[in-house]
Order: structure tokens, then C-alpha cells, then sequence
């Protein structure tokens, strides 16, 4: 039986180039990269209502398809949206370039080999850039693959301005751990099994060991806001577990920054399922070891506790 599934938009995409007047025998396969900020519109100036309604049409297409299929122009889509009020004519040119490399790309699919049950194949990917905004806000982002292939995937920009890259990890961390708990509801509607202790990885040392580590009063994060402190709820809990994972194979990475084109590429053949993922956690510092072997008691003395409840209610 086969039991591969595929899942893409070329069809819509096809469409989009004619409208858009793509020149065809121009392509470009990988997106622009582009790690400086826009230029400001200048002061007193307007947008023309005619080029403000041609970028505003790009920006919503390519949107579109990003949250749909291609996870990987989503970092780009949040960039040139970032700019829909004020757009410049540098906007537009990126646009353009991401658009060139998502028509010359059309037949990208997302491929999931579901020969295994569901559930062992879920891994989750978070990463974040700091303060990369204009208002030096920091961007979140994280992806999960199931069957091999992304099938979920979001970014979002933090609303409070923090002051570390651990902390921006740390933040995106907890955003991954609520879509654990929805793809849990999910799977159980479906009655489907669920991995016990949800594989996150992460490539911040820091960020781990701080969410294992001391509690949420200490002095050097204690100002961090509260619900991003769940997550050690869940990591107590086995929900989840935080697996370090080195940052030239760090999947999320794609949601988040400007890729050079190889690393792009890279990644790209992961998420789509053209490769299979390759896990390389560096070496923790003794420093913080103390904090995951404490972490790992509690979890045992947890999931002790738990067996008990259960044998004793039989």
C-alpha cells in the first residue's frame, strides 16, 4: 500500500505568476537575504494608493501560501508585513525576489511518509532572533514536523522587549510547548497515540537549563513574564523534553532569519521531507548540569507518583 501523502499549491502559485507577470526565464532558487532594516518613508510623504494596494496584494498572496505550504517563506511573508502601512520601494523589491524564488520553486511539495504510527514521528523545532524588529522586539518561531514533513508552523513577534538571547529562546520555548498541548487535544480526538515527553529542540543551552533549572523568582529572571513559565510545568509533567539540537542543523532557524542560500537549501530539504533530520546536541557546560540532573530527579519522583495513583485507584 502506498502511504505517502503529499500536500502543495502549484496549481494556485501557477496562477499567481501569470497575474503577477513573472518573467519566467528569470529564476531564483533561494530567497533574498536581507538582515538590515527597510528604509523609513520619509517624513511628511504619503504611500501612492496605487503601489500601496501592488504591494499590499503581493504581500497578502505570499502570506497566503506560507501559511498554507511553504514554511519556507514565512519568515519573509512576516518582514515584507511588517511594512503594509508604510511600504517603500525597497519593500517592494524584496517582495519581488521572494516571489521570483517561490515561482521558480512551484512544484515544492510537502512529502509525508506515513508508514509509521503518527505519533513516534512528532518533533517539535523552536528557535528566535533577537531584538531584529525596528522597535527591538524579537521574533519567535517553531515548526513541527509529523511523518517526516512540516505540518505545523507559526512565527510571532514577542510583545514585551527582552533583554537576552536566552530569554527570547526562552520565550519561543513556551510557545512551542502550547502547540504540544493542541496537537495533544488533536490526536486524542482522533485516537491517535501521543509521545509521552514531546521531543523540543532547541539550540540554546542557556535556555534549557533555565527551564530545568532555578525557579522562576531568581533574581536575573524574575522579571520575565509569568506565562512563559508553564513550560516547567510541562517538563515536570513529561509532556514535554527539551533536547539541545547545534545551530547550523536547527530546523526553526528558517522561520526566523534571512538564510544564505546552502543553509536554506538545508533546511528547506528537511522540512519538506526530502531528507530526514539530523540531531546533533552539543556538549552541556558542567555548570548547568547540575540543574538538568535535578530536573530529571523531579521527573522521576513525579512520574513515580503517578504510577502509584494509578495502581492504587485500581
Amino acid at each position: 500500500m502506498n502511504k505517502i501523502v503529499t500536500q502543495d499549491q502549484t496549481q494556485l502559485i501557477r496562477k499567481a505568476a501569470v497575474r503577477f507577470e513573472w518573467d519566467e526565464h528569470r529564476k531564483r532558487f533561494s530567497p533574498p537575504v536581507h538582515n538590515e532594516p527597510f528604509p523609513k518613508l520619509e517624513e511628511g510623504k504619503t504611500v501612492e494608493a496605487k503601489f500601496h494596494k501592488r504591494y499590499r496584494s503581493k504581500t497578502g498572496f505570499l502570506a497566503h501560501v506560507a501559511v498554507q505550504t511553504r514554511p519556507d517563506v514565512l519568515e519573509h511573508a512576516v518582514r515584507a508585513a511588517r511594512r503594509l502601512n508604510d511600504p517603500v520601494s525597497e519593500c517592494e523589491k524584496y517582495v519581488d525576489e521572494v516571489l521570483q524564488f517561490l515561482f521558480s520553486t512551484m512544484d515544492q511539495q510537502l512529502v509525508y511518509n506515513c508508514t509509521h504510527e503518527l505519533g513516534s514521528t512528532l518533533l517539535m523545532a523552536s528557535d528566535a532572533a533577537l531584538a531584529d524588529t525596528a522597535d527591538a522586539r524579537s521574533t519567535t518561531g517553531w515548526i513541527s514536523l509529523c511523518a517526516g514533513a512540516a505540518w505545523s508552523w507559526a512565527v510571532e513577534t514577542l510583545r514585551l522587549v527582552v533583554l537576552s538571547s536566552t530569554e527570547a529562546e526562552y520565550c519561543g520555548g513556551a510557545n512551542a510547548c502550547k502547540e504540544v498541548l493542541a496537537q495533544k487535544q488533536l490526536f486524542k480526538a482522533f485516537q491517535l497515540d501521543f509521545p509521552e515527553q514531546y521531543p523540543v529542540l532547541l539550540d540554546n543551552q542557556s535556555a534549557i537549563a533555565l527551564a530545568c533549572g532555578p525557579s522562576s523568582h531568581h533574581q536575573r529572571t524574575k522579571h520575565v513574564a509569568t506565562k512563559y513559565h508553564y513550560q516547567r510545568q510541562l517538563l515536570l509533567q513529561g509532556v514535554v523534553r527539551f533536547q539541545h539540537q547545534a545551530t547550523e542543523v536547527q530546523i526553526a532557524d528558517i522561520l526566523t532569519k534571512d538564510l544564505g542560500s546552502k543553509a536554506h537549501r538545508r533546511h528547506r530539504d528537511v522540512i519538506f521531507g526530502k531528507k530526514a533530520i539530523e540531531i546533533i546536541a552539543n556538549k552541556l557546560p558542567d555548570s548547568y548540569r547540575l540543574y538538568l540532573t535535578r530536573h530529571n530527579d523531579e521527573l522521576k519522583k513525579n512520574a513515580q507518583a503517578i504510577r502509584l495513583a494509578q495502581a492504587r485507584a485500581k
